[in-house]
């Protein structure tokens, strides 16, 4: 069978876990991905010529991973040339970027223009959840769009349980969505002047200590991020936090997020509070999360968590098993080789 050529800028998350894992487990999954990573490429002439080369083979199909400049067009000429179907995944709602993600990049007319030609221009669209399929069915762009069930393929890295000896709140999370923490930082500054056993931390994101009592500045540590999403996962669990926060703005942006913090909060043991939207309201319908409101909510369920590890034992004991139950590799394996046979 011929291949599927992923085209990428970067050997991310997103590349990792939506396509790389399917080739790395046994898992009979009978397509074989070959990515091709522009960054690695000392010019563009390098890497356009790679990607011809590749295209004379005849792959079966060539997916642009969130890849979105001025190289794709040429891509996608090429592969219309050759008889080579094009898909473009994508994982976010970035055809409408709240303000508060403060990234140029996604408010210039040069990268929506971009966007919005590669959704016209490719073959399909493949999306990471079923609510961004359907707020790009509503752009209507006349193509066929498939949406992957909320996480693509889960690697069970089968991480050894560890906890700090004393209690430790924790974020992780892009500095993009740092807002998203400001706003909740009101309910962690007073949880740590009520409670001086209690620390908190951050994973990815720095904060602005002017603005936090200096009685506190000790127990609050900024961790930087790490490449390589092995390496990240390791990492998330060696912090040994109690609990895992998820705050997240309540908007058409969010609501097409998947739920793969929660995710990887699970896999670490460690049970998460989010505010209370989508995608994160519907888990905690189901008892898997905690959701929090307000503030007060915030204060409030952070501290419960922390003093009571038997609910702790619990959301981590129900969150696992949700997780093993419904996003098995099997079923994984079995929806994007659905998706696959049908391009």
């Amino acid at each position: 069978m011929n291949p599927i050529i992923i085209i990428s800028e970067f050997k991310d998350a997103t590349l990792e876990q939506g396509f790389l894992s399917f080739n790395k487990n046994d898992n009979k999954f009978k397509y074989k991905f070959i990515t091709v990573i522009s960054s690695e490429y000392s010019s563009k002439l390098d890497f356009i010529k790679q990607c011809k080369n590749l295209f004379s083979k005849k792959p079966k199909a060539v997916i642009l991973c969130r890849y979105i400049n001025n190289l794709s067009f040429e891509i996608i000429k090429n592969c219309k040339v050759n008889n080579i179907k094009t898909i473009f995944f994508i994982d976010d709602y970035l055809y409408s970027v709240p303000e508060f993600i403060k990234k140029e990049k996604y408010s210039s007319k040069i990268f929506k223009n971009q966007l919005s030609q590669i959704s016209q221009q490719v073959d399909y669209i493949v999306t990471s959840t079923p609510a961004l399929k359907q707020n790009i069915e509503n752009l209507n762009y006349k193509k066929k769009i498939f949406a992957l069930n909320d996480i693509r393929f889960h690697i069970y890295h089968d991480l050894k349980p560890f906890k700090r000896p004393h209690p430790v709140i924790g974020y992780m999370g892009s500095k993009s969505h740092k807002s998203e923490l400001d706003h909740i930082m009101p309910a962690i500054k007073n949880l740590l002047l009520k409670n001086p056993n209690i620390c908190f931390e951050t994973f990815g994101v720095k904060l602005d200590f002017k603005n936090i009592d200096n009685t506190i500045h000790k127990r609050i540590k900024c961790r930087n991020a790490v490449s390589g999403y092995k390496q990240f996962i390791n990492k998330l669990n060696n912090l040994g936090w109690w609990v895992g926060l998820a705050p997240l703005f309540s908007n058409e942006f969010n609501r097409c997020k998947t739920i793969c913090k929660w995710i990887e909060y699970t896999e670490c043991n460690v049970p998460m509070i989010s505010s209370a939207v989508k995608p994160y309201i519907n888990l905690g319908t189901k008892g898997l999360v905690k959701n929090a409101n307000d503030n007060k909510e915030w204060e409030e369920k952070i501290l419960f968590l922390i003093n009571n590890k038997s609910e702790r034992n619990k959301l981590i004991k129900k969150s696992n098993e949700y997780l093993r139950e419904n996003y098995s590799s099997i079923k994984a394996v079995n929806k994007m080789q659905k998706i696959l046979d049908n391009i």
